[in-house]
């Protein structure tokens, strides 16, 4: 098992971080989990193709984990993919996909993907989801484990085994023990750390007492950089590999964090990771 960390970004732009996303290949089998701004061209840089990817998992609907799955669709249909589509995640899945399709319904038509491409190759289907309701393939299984992203009611992290490796990818959560219980002793976690940037947004650009109240409630939601070492503490893995950071000090990041877990590293777009091995590769 591979894993390739596409976008390590969150919703404040960063030019050296796309979007959240990670690749997972197993065998000849690619797996998507989120699919943010910039991943398609990530995908590319990493030497793969959107047309060899035929499984994508949502861990929740935010818009910064979503918000490039039109440009894969229609990307795949470009580079004449063979086999359909897969799309997995929690409740509102669906109505997002059919709405995104109706409003690429023009360029679809006005390119003639029925002419290019078999019925089969243009297939998406969409499955909904809940926790441990696990997707299962001929070298993989993928388990949604439910987690605290208040106020996203349906908000997953995807654990991810094949015969020799075990990886968990958190998606967005504040520090929830539950997941670290889910987590335990896997190779790699894959887990989200919020750093309050220098550059605030919302200090910026809000009333003080607002803006105040405004960060407050965001830091309910997000597991901030001292916290994901007591979660890594807690669940074990043989490596922590942090991510969904934006433009972040990373020396400020492993001060917070090596004190509570030691073997951890502050993820960056287009790191790989050889997961039973829990290094980079």
């Amino acid at each position: 098992m591979e894993l390739t960390l596409l976008g390590t970004g969150n919703p404040i732009p960063d030019p050296h971080r796309a979007g959240p996303s990670q690749l997972v290949r197993v065998g000849d089998d690619r797996i998507l989990i989120d699919i943010g701004s910039g991943v398609v061209r990530r995908l590319v840089e990493a030497g793969e193709s959107p047309r060899d990817v035929h499984t994508v998992l949502v861990t929740h609907m935010h818009s910064d984990h979503t918000i490039d799955l039109g440009h894969f669709i229609i990307t795949r249909w470009i580079l004449f993919n063979e086999r359909p589509l897969t799309l997995v995640g929690p409740p509102g899945l669906r109505e997002y996909v059919d709405t995104l399709l109706r409003l690429l319904d023009w360029d679809i038509r006005v390119r003639g993907f029925e002419d290019r491409l078999s019925e089969t190759a243009r297939r998406i289907e969409v499955r909904e989801v809940a926790p441990g309701e696990a997707v299962e393939r001929d070298y993989w299984r993928a388990t949604p484990i439910q987690v605290d992203h208040w106020p996203v009611e349906h908000a997953f992290a995807w654990r991810i085994e094949s015969d020799d490796a075990r990886l968990v990818i958190s998606g967005d959560t504040a520090p929830y023990e539950p997941l670290a219980a889910a987590a335990a002793g896997v190779d790699i976690l894959v887990h989200e750390a919020w750093l309050t940037p220098q550059h605030e947004p919302a200090r910026r650009y809000m009333d003080p007492a607002k803006a105040e109240a405004f960060i407050a409630k965001r830091n309910r939601y997000h597991t901030s950089t001292k916290e994901v070492g007591r979660i890594a503490r807690l669940a074990d893995p043989r490596l922590l590999v942090l991510s969904h950071l934006g433009p972040v000090n990373v020396a400020q990041v492993e001060a917070d964090v090596r004190p509570q877990f030691a073997r951890v590293v502050v993820g960056a777009d287009l790191l790989r990771f050889d997961v039973r091995q829990a290094r980079q590769a």
